[in-house]
This record gives C-alpha cells, structure tokens and sequence, in this order.
C-alpha cells in the first residue's frame, strides 16, 4: 500500500512523505516490549499519515520515502528517529538506517489506537527542521484457534406424551 501525502509547513514549500505498508505477517519468535522506544509526545493530527488494524499474532513493516517538491527522491538529514506511545501493545523494530520500522503486537487488543511516530530532520544544511510522520493502528482479535464448548447443568426431561394418550 502507497500513499503520497503533502505536509505543509508555514512559510516553507510542501514536503511529501510516502508511507508504505508491507502485508501482515505471522510472527516468528517470541515478541519482546521495545520500551526503549516509547514516547509521551501529543499526537498532532495534522501528521497523521495511515491508519491501520493489526490482529494479534502479526507484524508489518512500516517504510518511510521522502520527495522534495518536486516528486524527486530525497533523504532526510540523519537518521529518522521511531516511536510509539504504548510499548505494552506494539513492539518495534527500526531498521539501521531508520527508513522503516517492523511492528509486532504484544496485545492486549486495543480500541484506542497506538500511535507509531517518524521524526526526521528534513532540512539538509546545518538548520534543523523536523518532518514528523505518524501511523496510528488498532490491535484486533486474530483468527480463531480453539473453541470451547459449554453444557448446563444436568435437569430432568419434560415427560413425554404419547400419541395413545392424547386420544382418549
């Protein structure tokens, strides 16, 4: 999934970030909490990039493409830096240049979304200007596994009339 979006920033031209979104996978191995990289920043909406529900059991790979105004590749000054505001429910993974993260779910399921921030310098000389993309997403039941049946309590059959009976 590809999608180009244009973030104006006051008195500056348009940068454009493409966020792509890998399909979801099974996870692999156990998923251990990133707290390392949680934040406590407010979400600002008008950075808000993709929303996304991600069941339980599954990861994708968030990857990040920066455009000048012009639609030309361009790479941020340093390295992006990722986040997210609920390390008890997402763990991630950047890459070691930081133009994508994988993020795992941990659970529990969520109806609040989690927050997944990219900050960047987007400004290439020595000046620094931050570009900020976000992901929200929601953690959602996976498929079933197992069923469980219920029976009630033992109680006594209603007697049966028969037909002969009900004759006479």
């Amino acid at each position: 999934m590809k999608i180009t979006i244009e973030v104006e920033e006051c008195c500056c031209r348009p940068i454009r970030i493409v966020p792509g979104l890998s399909p979801t996978v099974d996870q692999r191995e156990p998923v251990v909490p990133t707290p390392q990289y949680r934040t406590n920043k407010c979400f600002d909406p008008r950075s808000l990039l993709l929303m996304f529900e991600l069941p339980i059991g599954k990861q994708t790979t968030i990857t990040t493409k920066f455009l000048d105004a012009g639609g030309n590749v361009t790479m941020p000054d340093g390295k992006p830096v990722w986040s997210t505001d609920n390390t008890d429910v997402v763990a991630l993974t950047p890459s070691s240049d930081g133009l994508s993260c994988l993020v795992k779910t941990l659970g529990p399921l969520t109806t609040t979304p989690v927050t997944v921030s990219m900050v960047a310098d987007a400004d290439r000389s020595t000046a620094v200007r931050a570009i900020i993309g976000t992901f929200q997403l929601t953690v959602s039941g996976g498929d079933a596994q197992t069923v469980t049946l219920d029976a009630s309590a033992p109680e006594d059959q209603p007697p049966v009339v028969s037909a002969s009976k009900k004759k006479h």
